[in-house]
């Protein structure tokens, strides 16, 4: 069972934790910049590379929520060997991959043991951190993360234009290596790893699939036709019927907490209103400016630094303000930054932009971190795992959908300057919804750490 720490911090299993979180993300967005190359190479057309990505994506959407149910049952140290070792072996394929589908497969076997990590790397750093200290380690973490995420087109292209695109892979298995160094000596021995329950399967079958159809149903909605939103007409059966089968599964007892549900829906609001004006930047930057795909890599990188800047900032801060004050700071943030962006037109800079995206930035590093702690604090110790998971699913679903729903917007108003404004104001609205979800469910954590005090 997962237990958060007692006393004292061990800051080597923290910066094992936050060392996956950054390869993780990186593996997720540093390949979207190769994917013309790619395609190039194994002569495939962009309908069929971008699978390089959902082959990844596919897996981590659907296994999130079952992920956690099955980790809340066993040991970390156990758990996170197994994960990293499995992760830095596909990792490894994937960069070595003579074929198309030697490399789609090895992409889904990183989402099966990608999805694990997402949820335990910030379950480690929370339990290997004492109570003054959890901020901090959450903190680590989500900028770890931000940056490899955010970051990742700029560092993959770097990457790729260096070594080649297969390097993208390569390198997660040596820091794999590392993580698996570290905690094999910080951490002590605990349980084996055991099959999965019956209920973990159920999830599987049930809740995977439901997250699964959704995701293909945006993607290809955005893609190729709207019809395809059909194949999310199972889903709220399939959802039905697992929580028939499921009365007391772990999902449904934390978002039974007062609150929980609050958080997690900030949480995913903050994401899509985060990173829906990076993607819709990327074609205005090299459409109508002209700018190279490195010029708009770069352009783009502040909002990785600052975000890791925002998140190490929160910390002290939530424990000066409280969370609810520094989310709702950080939701201000990404609003500000918006509304700069609403003026953009075919004068602007790279350097206009790169300002106006860093305070979006430093917005989401805030918030990440605050949310992050009020769902940690409202939830009981047994489901930590759950926790992260649903987290995970849910930050990861406005990753999705932010940038469909935009693109959808723009592409109805004729690919215009004028669209794209329609689509940002769109992203506005979800930063003014989720800072007061944010503040509500902050609020709730809050009253309940005063009378548990």
């Amino acid at each position: 069972m997962i237990q958060p720490a007692r006393s004292g911090t061990n800051w080597l299993v923290i910066a094992a934790g936050a060392l996956c979180s950054a390869v993780g993300n990186f593996d997720l967005y540093g390949v979207n910049i190769v994917l013309p190359q790619l395609g190039k190479d194994f002569s495939v057309p962009p309908t069929v590379s971008q699978w390089v990505v959902l082959g990844y994506l596919l897996p981590i959407m659907a296994l999130a929520v079952p992920m956690g149910r099955w980790l809340d049952t066993i040991g970390q140290r156990s758990a996170m060997l197994t994960m990293c070792a499995g992760f830095g072996a596909a990792s490894l394929a994937a960069g070595l991959s003579p074929t198309l589908p030697i490399l789609l497969i090895s992409r889904v076997m990183q989402g099966v043991f990608g999805a694990a990590l997402f949820v335990l790397n910030m379950v480690i750093a929370y339990s290997a951190a004492s109570p003054r200290h959890q901020e901090r380690a959450l903190a680590a973490v989500a900028s770890a993360g931000s940056f490899g995420a955010l970051g990742g087109p700029t560092l993959g292209a770097f990457v790729a234009a260096r070594w080649g695109w297969p390097w993208i892979f390569v390198v997660a298995a040596p820091a794999m290596g590392l993580v698996m160094i570290a905690l094999g000596r910080a951490m002590p021995a605990d349980a084996r790893v055991r099959v999965p329950s019956r209920g973990v399967v159920a999830d599987v079958i049930l809740l995977g699939a439901a997250a699964a159809l959704l995701l293909l149903a945006l993607t290809w909605a955005q893609e190729k036709s709207a019809a395809w939103l059909a194949l999310m007409i199972p889903g709220p059966p399939m959802i039905l019927a697992w929580k028939r089968l499921n009365p007391r599964a772990p999902l449904l007892t934390l978002l039974r907490r007062p609150a929980a549900l609050t958080v997690l829906l900030a949480i995913g609001l903050g994401s899509a209103a985060s990173i829906a004006p990076q993607y819709l930047l990327s074609f205005f930057m090299q459409g109508p400016l002209g700018i190279s795909v490195t010029g708009a890599g770069t352009a783009l990188l502040p909002i990785a630094v600052l975000s890791a800047a925002g998140a190490q900032l929160a910390a002290p801060l939530i424990r000066l303000l409280g969370a609810g004050r520094v989310a709702a700071a950080g939701f201000t943030l990404i609003a500000a930054g918006i509304i700069l962006l609403l003026g953009l037109g075919p004068s602007w800079s790279t350097a206009d932009i790169a300002v106006r995206v860093g305070v979006m930035g430093l917005g989401q590093g805030l918030l990440s971190t605050a949310c992050n702690r009020v769902l940690f604090g409202l939830s009981p110790a047994s489901l930590l795992a759950s926790a992260g998971s649903t987290a995970s699913f849910f930050r990861n679903l406005g990753y999705v959908t932010g940038p469909a729903i935009t693109t959808s917007l723009w592409a109805a108003a004729g690919y215009t300057t004028a669209g794209m404004r329609l689509a940002l104001l769109t992203t506005l609205l979800w930063s003014v919804a989720g800072g007061a979800a944010a503040v509500h469910a902050a609020g709730v954590y809050t009253r309940g750490s005063r009378r548990g005090g």
